[in-house]
Parts: structure tokens; sequence; C-alpha cells
């Protein structure tokens, strides 16, 4: 009797989550609450299957929700953003149980929908447009077969407070571009000094003419030169860039400027530091390269480095 209620069971169970899902029958839809989240507020997603055949639909979803329902998140840049280390933690370690799979019956015009908060699966610290999409797989034993939805956007942005701080600081720092614009090549070397000192780094590049800079570094030079790839070239200076900052985040002390010679749309400037590391001091000149631009400012080109003692 117990041998025949078991087979019984198996069998009924067999049939209960056998699904009839056709994915040309039915449509996967995603949709946001609104489309535009500030700071770390909850970010609602809605997902939807909708029978849009002629036919009862079916499907079976699985206990552990994540087998039957996914989502892929990408930035603007079509970079892929990866699930959160709890999330994908929780699911290393999840293990479904077919006995609580639940079997989903759809007739045509019906649908069913689950909505989910996204930052509970990915972390989303970046301001930018995101893009969505949903993917479904009706039966959770079987990831040959799945069906995805659109891709739909959101966009993602700083609370008030923190937009109106980023837009005191874009006018702070539009007004000391214009600034640059009117200094002479010793109060550009000048300038360029005083933002190595505090790490102002985006102000420290401002200084400089890094394609032309390139040329005094071997190992960048080479490969810029050598290259007609504009994307290429494009991604090295930006290497450079950080290279560069890398290169100057050495410990100076102090600085003065000793001569300033303008010839034209060219001028140096002749500058001694002073290094400080540990109990050791050490004394270097350096003579800047300048030029002056079609906007009217000058810009850093080249550089030499000479140790006083």
């Amino acid at each position: 009797m117990v041998l025949l209620f078991f087979l019984t069971f198996i069998m009924t169970s067999s049939l209960y989550t056998q699904s009839t899902f056709d994915t040309n029958n039915n449509n996967i839809e995603i949709s946001f609450i609104k489309q535009n989240y500030q700071g770390d507020e909850s970010i609602g997603i809605e997902f939807s299957i909708e029978n849009i055949g002629t036919q009862e639909s079916s499907f079976v979803l699985s206990d552990v929700l994540d087998q039957s329902i996914n989502f892929e998140l990408k930035t603007s840049r079509n970079e892929v953003i990866e699930i959160n280390h709890d999330t994908d933690a929780r699911l290393t370690g999840a293990f479904s149980n077919p006995a609580l799979y639940r079997y989903i019956n759809l007739m045509p015009g019906e649908s069913f929908s689950r909505v989910f908060n996204l930052r509970d699966l990915y972390n989303i610290t970046t301001y930018e447009t995101f893009y969505v999409k949903g993917i479904f797989f009706p039966d959770p034993d079987d990831r040959s077969v799945f069906i995805n939805s659109d891709n739909t956007s959101f966009s993602h942005t700083p609370p008030p407070l923190v937009q109106q701080k980023i837009s005191e600081d874009l006018i702070k720092r539009t007004q000391e571009l214009d600034k640059l614009a009117t200094l002479l090549p010793n109060e550009i070397v000048q300038s360029f000094f005083e933002a190595q000192f505090v790490k102002d780094w985006g102000k420290f590049l401002l200084h400089v003419d890094a394609e032309r800079l390139i040329s005094i570094f071997y190992n960048y030079s080479i490969q810029y030169n050598n290259s007609t790839d504009g994307t290429f070239r494009l991604e090295l200076l930006e290497k450079f860039k950080r290279f560069f900052t890398s290169h100057w985040n050495i410990p100076l002390v102090s600085y003065n400027i000793n001569e300033t010679v303008i010839k034209g749309q060219e001028a140096t400037v002749t500058v001694d530091a002073m290094e400080s590391i540990r109990f050791t001091n050490r004394k270097i000149r350096y003579v800047f390269t300048l030029y002056r631009n079609s906007a009217g400012k000058w810009l850093i080109s080249s550089y030499t480095v000479l140790s006083l003692n």
C-alpha cells in the first residue's frame, strides 16, 4: 500500500510539473515604477509574463525564484554589472526542492507578475543610465529554454543635496578653467605645483598637453607614435595620464620659481624644488617647456629633471 502511494505521488508530481510553455505565445515585459531613482532609494521593477496566444499556457516556478527569473543589468557603456556578493553567495548555497515548485496556468490574455528591488541584486552606486533585460526560464530544470524581455532603461542620480554640491563644484571648476586661460607661464607652473601638493590630480592635468608630454616617456611614446588606431591612441593617452599623476605623487615639500623666459609662443620656466624622504632631503631642478595653444592658454609640453645634490 505504501509503495502504491509513493508511485502515485511520483506520477502525480511528474504531471504537476509538466510545462506547456511556448516561447512564441508568451511575452516577457519589465517595467519600472518610475524612470529616475535618487540616492539609495529602492529601485522597484515589475517582471510580467503574459499569455499572448490562443491556448492555455503553463510553466513551473522554482522555490528558488532566481532559477526561474533573472535580470541582466548593463551601464550606458554596455558594461555588464555583476550581481552583488551577498546575492551570489546566497545563490551558490541554494538548492531547489522540486516538491515546492509552483505550477502556473495562464489563460489567453492572463499574466503573472512579480516585483523586485534591483538593489537586492546589484550594487548600484554610480550615477548614470542603466539598461535592464529580464530573462525567464519556464522550466527551472532546463536552462536551454528561456525567453528575454526587451531592454528597459532607468536613471540613477544623486539626491538633491548632492546634486547641488556637484553643481556648485562644477561652477567652481569652470571658473578655475576660465582663470587658467589668463595665467602666464610661471603662474601655470606655480598652479601645477600647488595642485601636486594637495593631490588635486584633475586640476594638475589641466596644466599639461598629454599628447606632447607623452613624447618624453619612451615606453608610451613608442606605442603612441607607431599606432594608427585612433581608439587605441585615446586609451593610451588616458593610461598615460594615470601613470603621470602616479609618477608625480612624490614627497615634494617646497619649490621656488627661479626664471621665466618667454619667446613668442614658447616659454621655459626653471624651478628648484625640495624632496624629502624620511630624514633625507634632495634638491631638484626642473626646467619646464610651455607653449601657447590656439585658445591662448599656456600648457606644459615637456620638462627635464636634474638632481642638485
